[in-house]
């Protein structure tokens, strides 16, 4: 089994898909932008400074137990559960966006937006990431190339929970099954894939470091660039997605009917119709040959 698909389709696809909506992803960067700063420890300091704001944060340390760091601790899991919700949420457009669907700025806020809907998913994508990522460090510390294997091996997982709306176990056993046969192919992709946005990957590390060292000044622009910089590598994960899912799905069709031709030829049953009436024609030809040569 291979993929049905180029490296060069993939990025083409990837590029055509992203640049004809720009303007969709540059409205849902800045969405996730405000929504992460929203949820940053920073921001507790800012609510402190405004007027009556010590009242607002010793009300909520006092109804948190008055616990020392209690309160930015709760704060940050807000924030890392928020970010996962979005991030399936980026997941679910995308699939959507791969599949023919034109995006909608009503799916930013509607009742069943991607954005909101997807948090059922939180547990499920929790697990199977803290799963996935020992699988990964286990078979790096065994002499790496185990670590490469269950990387490539497990890594639909995301795309799997969200789109066929599976548990982390599930999901990730669904993931084993549509890269058997295409790891190669998929290791192949995933290299040049890392080849041709290595400068994207040395900007977005580049931002990463500066928000380090200028945090107050530079988060909501570093956020904001960062966040639209992951939506082309999304696309293409996706796109990778959808071609391995239709490469196992031929492979399927074509073993159930080799299956289906070998019950028939055990059962001494004919292939086809076509076969039989080919023989029934040859037998009346025959008959009609012999009457006139008679």
């Amino acid at each position: 089994m291979s993929i049905e698909l180029t490296f060069q389709e993939a990025i083409l696809t990837t590029w055509n898909l992203f640049r004809r909506n720009i303007k969709f992803f540059a409205v849902l960067a800045l969405i996730y932008t405000i929504l992460l700063q929203s949820t940053i420890q920073g921001k507790l300091d800012a609510i402190g400074l405004l007027p009556g704001g010590f009242i607002i944060t010793g009300v909520l340390n006092v109804a948190l137990g008055g616990w020392p760091g209690l309160f930015r601790l709760v704060v940050s899991v807000i924030g890392i559960a928020l970010t996962i919700i979005m991030q399936m949420g980026l997941i679910s457009i995308t699939l959507s966006l791969i599949d023919g669907n034109i995006p909608r700025y009503s799916q930013l806020y509607e009742k069943d937006s991607p954005l909101i809907k997807e948090y059922k998913h939180l547990a499920s994508y929790i697990i199977a990431t803290v799963i996935y990522f020992l699988l990964i460090v286990i078979g790096f510390i065994c002499l790496i190339i185990p670590g490469i294997y269950f990387e490539i091996k497990y890594m639909f997982f995301t795309f799997i929970i969200i789109d066929k709306n599976m548990g982390p176990i599930e999901a990730l056993k669904k993931s084993g099954e549509i890269t058997k046969g295409i790891k190669l192919d998929l290791f192949e992709f995933m290299i040049a894939f890392f080849v041709c946005t290595l400068p994207l990957n040395v900007i977005l590390f580049a931002l990463i470091g500066f928000r380090a060292t200028y945090p107050t000044l530079s988060n909501p622009i570093i956020t904001l660039l960062s966040t639209f910089l992951t939506f082309p590598i999304t696309i293409f994960m996706g796109i990778l997605y959808r071609s391995a899912l239709t490469a196992k799905s031929h492979l399927e069709n074509k073993d159930q009917n080799n299956n289906q031709l070998i019950e028939r030829t055990n059962k001494k049953l004919p292939i086809s119709n076509t076969a039989t009436e080919e023989v029934v024609t040859e037998e009346s030809d025959a008959d009609a040959y012999n009457i006139i040569d008679s």
